[in-house]
């Protein structure tokens, strides 16, 4: 059985526009501003996509297609530093969110960078992972630049992740860096259990008792980890 899309039934309902309440009514008048927002900023985009053979209406559309969209990469990333309208650069940056998209690791990094201001918090997230998804050795050394900037903050979660992901040698270090900092311990402790690291049990005991449940279990899976270790040593 098909699960239903609560969201995308309300929707169509909203577009019908059919014994709406007044609080539906502004719901639906604030879709259709965003909507015409979106279309007006991403008209130069989407023709380009057409041009090249990606006929959508909406960026997401590619993302919806369920086929690689190599060719549209260039595409997306040339005009993405240049859009200002935020839901569509976000849209963008989802789009581009997938493990052969690494054509867009330096605009993703340029990104980041640019996106420094404190209401572009969310969007620097986003960006985050997006690099988490490109993530490969080639760009470690800017991944382990971003980790190790503390003014950063909870943006660079993901990215911490990411450069797990990369398997370079020098990974484990960064990480256990922050560990022994107490600096996003549940992502770094994340990281370093997908790194199969060695890490002192003294930097992760603590955390078994931290406040949020996921991390508690980062903690405790990391420990085993090290039990796992000691088992394969002669």
């Amino acid at each position: 059985m098909t699960k239903r899309n609560y969201y995308q039934e309300h929707l169509e309902f909203l577009e019908k526009g059919e014994n709406l309440t007044p609080q539906e009514v502004k719901l639906k008048e604030h879709i259709d501003r965003s909507r015409a927002l979106y279309y007006a900023a991403a008209r130069e985009v989407i023709n380009e996509l057409s041009e090249n053979g990606f006929v959508v209406t909406a960026v997401q559309d590619l993302r919806a297609s369920g086929k690689k969209y190599t060719e549209a990469i260039p595409i997306l990333m040339k005009w993405l530093p240049k859009i200002k309208y935020w839901p569509l650069k976000e849209d963008i940056v989802r789009t581009v969110s997938v493990p052969w998209a690494k054509a867009a690791t330096e605009g993703l990094l340029q990104e980041f960078h640019r996106a420094n201001g404190e209401e572009e918090q969310s969007y620097r997230w986003v960006v985050g992972n997006a690099l988490e998804a490109v993530a490969h050795k080639k760009y470690f050394p800017e991944l382990a630049a971003i980790v190790r900037d503390k003014s950063a903050g909870w943006t660079r979660r993901k990215v911490i992740r990411a450069v797990a992901k990369t398997k370079h040698p020098d990974a484990p270090g960064v990480l256990l860096e922050l560990l022994k900092a107490v600096d996003e311990v549940g992502h770094t402790m994340y990281g370093l259990r997908r790194l199969k690291a060695r890490v002192p049990r003294h930097l992760v005991e603590p955390h078994l008792s931290h406040e949020l449940p996921w991390v508690r279990k980062e903690a405790k899976k990391l420990l085993e980890l090290q039990d796992k270790l000691d088992a394969q040593e002669p």
